[in-house]
């Protein structure tokens, strides 16, 4: 396994902790709302504001296809 793969698994292990330790559906949404923002503002420090607007389309466009 590569080095990004495992640093990878920890992050997502990390992530995984933080959802089970919302007690409410208010609280996970509120955690998927900052984990959210924080990401957007990861993409457009590293890959600008256009190239983080082209990738969320492209995934939303193919999470929700019909």
């Amino acid at each position: 396994m590569l080095d990004i793969e495992k640093k990878a698994k920890n992050y997502l292990r990390s992530m995984d902790r933080m959802i089970m330790g919302c007690d409410t559906e208010e609280e996970l949404r509120m955690l998927a709302c900052a984990m959210m923002t924080s990401a957007v503002t990861i993409l457009e420090q590293q890959i600008g504001p256009r190239g983080t607007k082209k990738l969320l389309e492209g995934t939303i466009e193919k999470r929700y296809q019909k």
